[in-house]
């Protein structure tokens, strides 16, 4: 993929060594900064991961978290989190607050709950309300 100049569409991304959320965190980005793709790779969940580099370190940038467009002004409505390709694992009950991030068997599966139980009644988004769900476990 030829290099292609991306952008943070989030409150603040981690930027890490390798692909998954249990990498190392390198820094982070803010809603807005760019950040140029030499390369992209798919995780286990389906979800895209983008190469860049920070001097001479390769790191890696979740890609549901960015966008080929400058964001134009920040934005209190959280970023959807695109959905697997993958069938949900269950039928989720979406009547309060039912799930915590560790009822969810991958990031692909959270996802799913993400998606069909809008306005986040189980709580995932924690108390930052960012619009980022388990983002100790998925970003």
């Amino acid at each position: 993929m030829p290099p292609i100049t991306r952008y943070i569409t989030t409150e603040m991304i981690n930027v890490r060594t390798c692909i998954g959320v249990d990498c190392e965190i390198v820094t982070q980005l803010s809603y807005g900064d760019s950040f140029r793709a030499l390369g992209q790779e798919t995780d286990a969940d389906g979800a895209i991961w983008y190469r860049s580099m920070i001097g001479t370190q390769t790191v890696w940038i979740a890609g549901w978290f960015t966008s080929t467009e400058r964001p134009s002004a920040p934005t209190a409505t959280p970023v959807p989190i695109p959905q697997s390709t993958q069938p949900p694992a269950r039928n989720w009950n979406c009547n309060g607050n039912l799930y915590d991030c560790r009822d969810f068997a991958s990031c692909a599966d959270m996802r799913s709950y993400w998606n069909t139980c809008p306005g986040d009644p189980s709580r995932l988004d924690g108390d930052d309300n960012d619009g980022r769900p388990c983002e100790d476990r998925c970003g």
